[in-house]
């Protein structure tokens, strides 16, 4: 069983790895400037591999969710003025085409 818990950690830390090394988001380190052990990462006993912590994925998760919250805020900003320049040249150009069909 727990070679079993040590596969599904080592998915789930490559899986979270790869995201967050896509979005750019800092990885937490194994081990501190002081050279101690991080709660955040714990080396399996059957695979000797390094593998996130419960604590470790909720980190690194909350850090992932922000960072896709950020970019989708910045892109939102940038939808809104698009919308607005859209609602403006569908008004001129329906005032160009009232002008031109009455005069």
């Amino acid at each position: 069983m727990e070679l079993q818990q040590e596969l599904e950690d080592s998915y789930l830390t490559s899986e979270l790895l790869r995201q967050s090394r896509r979005l750019r988001v800092p990885i937490p380190y194994i081990r501190s400037s002081d050279d101690t052990e991080s709660d955040i990462w714990y080396e399996g006993r059957q695979t000797g591999g390094r593998y996130l912590t419960v604590a470790g994925v909720r980190s690194l998760r909350q850090e992932i969710r922000q960072e896709l919250k950020d970019r989708h805020e910045s892109s939102s900003r940038f939808l809104v003025w698009i919308t607005a320049l859209t609602g403006i040249i569908g008004s001129i150009t329906g005032l160009v085409a009232v002008l031109l069909r009455n005069g």
